[in-house]
């Protein structure tokens, strides 16, 4: 199952990374596929940079989860789709509900499910690593036995050795 989600972050990260840079270089694109009609440059420069940051940010943060203790980079892009499956609810509640805009937010939902789905995966990982490290052996000379562990530190009285108290 480990395999399985790293592989899907692994594929959203890189597919989110190229759809931001894409986004950076081409704004125009993306703004045909989402009904966003700007030909101006303060339209192109605010695609480019909201929503080219915001593919560009998750999926930095899907691909540095891959690394070993690293999940928690998860978190960012749970909350940007979040976030983003939130304002497109708002905008329903607020105006109405297409057809464009109900597929926009099942993609959203399936992207943060399937992090969430990594996230608990990871960490579920990561547990069963740490109990596999506890129950091996330690070597007795390193031991330390439960007497030392709680053993009270005493302190010896402070003696002058050129001028002792007779």
């Amino acid at each position: 199952m480990i395999w399985v989600a790293r592989l899907l972050v692994a594929l959203f990260g890189i597919i989110f990374v190229v759809v931001g840079i894409g986004t950076m270089l081409d704004p125009s694109t993306l703004m045909n596929d989402f009904g966003l009609v700007s030909p101006d440059y303060d339209g192109r420069s605010s695609v480019r940079a909201d929503m080219g940051a915001f593919f560009v940010c998750s999926g930095a943060f899907a691909l540095a989860s891959l690394f070993p203790g690293q999940r928690h980079w998860l978190l960012g892009a749970i909350a940007l789709f979040g976030v983003a499956f939130l304002g497109r609810l708002f905008g329903v509640f607020m105006e109405s509900a297409t057809q464009g805009i109900i597929s926009l937010m099942l993609v959203e939902a399936a992207c943060i499910a399937v992090l969430v789905f990594a996230y608990v995966v990871f960490g579920m990982h990561k547990r069963a690593a740490q109990a596999e490290i506890g129950t091996q052996t330690v070597e007795p000379e390193t031991r330390i036995t439960e007497t030392e562990a709680v053993k009270p530190v005493t302190a010896e009285p402070v003696t002058n050795k050129k001028n002792p108290v007779s």
